[in-house]
């Protein structure tokens, strides 16, 4: 599951980041592109290590 999210996330934000250099959508679309590709970066490196980081994050 992390894997097809992580995917999916990092996917979207390549696209967002093409669409708002083509000027396509304001300059928000920096943001949430970057939000979004280190989202699916975390959710891919997470899937090939088998573990949750966000569990190291909060102490559980």
């Amino acid at each position: 599951m992390r894997l097809y999210f992580g995917a999916a996330t990092f996917l979207l934000g390549l696209f967002l980041v093409i669409i708002t250099y083509l000027g396509l959508i304001e300059s928000w679309g920096w943001i949430a592109s970057t939000l979004l590709l280190i989202t699916g970066f975390g959710s891919l490196v997470a899937a090939c290590y088998g573990v949750c980081m966000l569990r190291s994050v909060f102490g559980r």
